[in-house]
């Protein structure tokens, strides 16, 4: 059987599953038992949360395990392994439980009449986003694990002339952020809606004033001198645009 839990399950979300047979010496039990032909030894299908599939006629003294693959997302909580058993005159029953807990990130640039958009790389924990819209109505969906600490950063807004001046969690639970560190914790218990973490800029760009003094007895106002600026922005390579 199949359960699922989290704040970001689908009742549409499909999990698959692989059942192998073996005898005492290991080797592949396969035929067809019930409604199920393995071959080979495995059997090979899909469930939904709260579904289940029953195999019946199956060989007194086999082994079977049961696997389960992969799922974006989700993570395989009971149990944490295969599960396996040999097959006799009572019930086998093999139960999992998945769980999938997000956290949505959304950004927000302020500054700009013309709403330019700002699209720097975030990083949340282990997740890096390469690309965050400024589109509130298409956030990020980043998966995270209840009880754990994830910190928030963000590099390349800056060169574009923006500043991150905060990030705002809403949701209709207590989520907290801290802004030095930006982090925060999920929760324990997890939550039972997804919560939206807006990253917040704040558009402007600065002036650079260069003025020139000459003094001397033989100075000439017709004089000209010559000047580079050099823009350098943290990552250290020079700017090569127009301002």
């Amino acid at each position: 059987s199949k359960t699922v839990k989290g704040n970001s399950t689908s009742a549409d979300d499909q999990f698959t599953f692989t059942v192998t047979l073996t005898d005492k010496d290991g080797k592949p039990v396969s035929g067809t038992f019930g409604e199920h032909t393995f071959v080979d030894g495995k059997y090979t299908f899909t469930l939904k949360g709260n579904e289940s599939e029953k195999f019946a006629d199956l060989p007194i003294g086999v082994t079977y395990t049961v696997t389960e693959a992969p799922a974006l997302g989700y993570v395989q909580t009971e149990p944490t392994a295969p599960a396996t058993g040999v097959i006799s005159t009572e019930p086998s029953v093999v139960s999992f439980t998945n769980e999938r807990w997000a956290i949505d990130i959304e950004k927000k640039a302020e500054g700009l009449a013309d709403g330019t958009a700002v699209a720097p790389k975030v990083t949340v924990g282990d997740v890096t986003i390469e690309k965050l819209p400024s589109d509130a109505t298409k956030p990020v969906r980043v998966y995270v694990t209840p009880g754990e600490t994830y910190k928030v950063a963000e590099t390349g807004a800056e060169v574009d002339g923006y500043t991150l001046l905060s990030a705002i969690l809403s949701g209709d639970e207590a989520l907290l952020i801290t802004n030095d560190p930006m982090e925060f914790t999920f929760p324990e218990d997890g939550m039972t809606t997804v919560p939206e973490l807006t990253l917040i800029n704040s558009y402007g760009r600065g002036s650079l004033v260069i003025s020139k003094t000459i003094s001397g007895n033989a100075t000439n106002p017709n004089d000209v001198f010559t000047f580079s600026v050099t823009l350098t922005p943290p990552d250290g390579k020079p700017l090569a645009d127009s301002y």
